[in-house]
């Protein structure tokens, strides 16, 4: 889900990098697979935590509320801080919002099995 979501703005990366595409995925790959720790003399593998993670929340986020404001339900309000959204909505359109948004979720939740 994460690659695909990063894919999905190449165009947009490649103005700002100098490196080939299947080079800059294979990094990016590296970095989300690659965060380990040292804990009392062990290592352990540290699973969704890099500096990386922020950029990765952001782009999910975008994804989601793309999807979300295509709906038909006038928002009265919506502020979002990295992953936490608070928004305001007419009572009889919550059903449908927490549908869109639980599908993210639990798209994401399938790809980390």
């Amino acid at each position: 889900m994460v690659i695909e979501r990063v894919e999905k703005r190449w165009e947009n990366i490649a103005k700002n990098i100098k490196i080939l595409k299947k080079e800059f995925f294979v990094v990016i790959k590296l970095v989300l697979k690659s965060i380990y720790f040292s804990f009392n003399k062990k290592f352990y593998r540290q699973v969704l935590s890099s500096p990386l993670l922020q950029i990765i929340a952001n782009i999910i986020m975008e994804d989601l509320e793309e999807k979300a404001f295509q709906l038909s339900y006038r928002l009265l309000f919506y502020f979002r801080y990295v992953d936490d959204i608070l928004l305001a909505a007419p009572p009889d359109s919550l059903t449908g919002i927490l549908e869109i948004f639980n599908s993210f979720q639990n798209a994401f939740n399938s790809r980390l099995k």
